[in-house]
């Protein structure tokens, strides 16, 4: 049964990468530098602007694999998760 299911998600899983237009591997390489700076910097960006950088993000990703993008998406999800658990512990004290 063990060996089954694991057969079955290898199967099913594929992480191999879309080939895509030069221009979209240039946008792409241009936002993430520019993400890598903002945060490198410590700019402070309103929760927004946050959330719309990070739909980008998903939206490029998607392009080149819909799993991969997935996967960004959970890490975002617990990303968030953790934030919100650290501004409610800094709010109660």
């Amino acid at each position: 049964m063990k060996n089954n299911l694991s057969n079955n998600l290898s199967n099913n899983i594929s992480l191999k990468l879309n080939k895509l237009p030069v221009e979209v591997d240039i946008l792409t390489l241009i936002f993430i530098t520019f993400l890598v700076v903002i945060t490198c910097n410590k700019i402070k960006l309103p929760e927004y602007s946050q959330l719309c950088f990070l739909l980008a993000l998903i939206l490029l990703m998607s392009c080149y694999n819909v799993e991969i993008s997935i996967l960004v998406v959970i890490i975002a999800i617990i990303y968030v998760l953790i934030q919100n658990n650290k501004h409610s512990k800094e709010e109660s004290n």
